[in-house]
């Protein structure tokens, strides 16, 4: 790829006590086939080694990408910390990457070309995949598949609530942060920004991005690669407040459907909210939040789904009814 040297992308990088990640997390960056980018990362008061393990990275480094290392005084979540690298980021791009991740050597190469050729495109998306080897020297391709333009925000709202995929299986839309090349002026204009402390904090941005987009194009290249373990943000966190926590976030989205295409959210969304709502101890403040789903999948025709989420919520009132369900969905995870 030609080198735009005025054009400038921004890595943000959320870091807290991922010492055994960072390292092949920054080298990923370091070994970017494009070169004008700058990565900030940000120490959200880590208490283990990652900040040393990330500075000899750095120190080793011997490249034209910039590197800085940001310090929160005190410990404030990734939210937080992603807020904090908007804030600090120089580039005309944004593209957030977990500490615990890596990313193709050609990751931002693959997912600028497009926006460098399209002034109109807002967000660029790249295939990604849970990955289990260590081998982080070669990380696998995937097979050769064409790009999905979607242009127009109902086209976009369509592709992912109506759970397109590639012919991997994989959907074409990912309800993340990770994995998207925005440009700046469209996170600022929209005020694309996180809810300091909330987990789940993914789920609830993503949902008011894809509101708002209006040119989204899918690269079918993977480009991005997680890494499971078992203290992150969400799988670390004991499950009655995770439970909480996301159930607080499907209320928000509940009661902020989008008037042009509430129906398709609805429908998304409705057997998620009620294996949350089973479950959540604070389940009675989510009154508006079912009351806004009922009507909306009746009033978008949605029959089938509205009979059963009137009737399971309805079961749901009654104590033995949660029992019932608590119990069977633990003896179905033991099978």
């Amino acid at each position: 790829m030609k080198e735009e040297k005025n054009v400038k992308v921004s890595i943000v990088i959320p870091m807290y006590n991922v010492s055994d990640y960072i390292v092949n997390c920054v080298k990923s960056v370091t070994k970017q086939t494009y070169s004008n980018i700058e990565c900030i990362i940000v120490n959200d008061c880590s208490t283990d080694d990652s900040v040393a393990k990330c500075e000899s990275v750095i120190n080793s480094y011997q490249g034209p990408i910039q590197f800085r290392i940001l310090q929160h005084e005190h410990n404030r979540g990734v939210s937080a910390a992603r807020n904090t690298g908007i804030e600090a980021i120089t580039g005309q791009f944004i593209f957030y990457l977990d500490s615990d991740d890596v990313i193709s050597n050609d990751c931002i190469e693959k997912l600028l070309a497009p926006m460098l050729k399209d002034e109109t495109i807002e967000v660029v998306q790249g295939r990604s995949i849970i990955f289990e080897s260590k081998d982080y020297d070669n990380l696998p391709k995937g097979p050769v598949m064409q790009p999905v333009d979607l242009v127009g925000r109902d086209l976009i709202q369509e592709d992912f609530y109506d759970g397109r995929k590639w012919p991997t299986g994989h959907r074409h839309i990912v309800g993340f942060t990770s994995n998207k090349l925005m440009r700046i002026d469209f996170i600022h204009n929209n005020r694309l920004y996180y809810k300091e402390g909330q987990l789940w904090e993914d789920l609830l941005w993503f949902i008011y991005m894809i509101n708002c987009v209006n040119h989204m194009y899918l690269v079918p290249d993977l480009t991005y690669f997680y890494c499971k373990r078992p203290n992150s943000i969400t799988t670390g966190t004991i499950p009655q407040k995770k439970i909480i926590e996301q159930g607080r976030v499907y209320n928000e989205i509940a009661n902020n459907l989008i008037p042009e295409n509430n129906g398709r959210q609805a429908k998304n969304m409705y057997k998620a909210f009620l294996n949350n709502y089973a479950r959540n101890p604070e389940y009675k403040q989510f009154k508006p939040a079912v009351k806004s789903i009922r009507k909306t999948l009746e009033a978008n025709h949605y029959k089938k789904e509205a009979v059963i989420f009137t009737v399971t919520e309805f079961l749901l009132r009654f104590k033995v009814f949660r029992a019932i369900f608590r119990l069977t969905e633990k003896i179905l995870r033991r099978k």
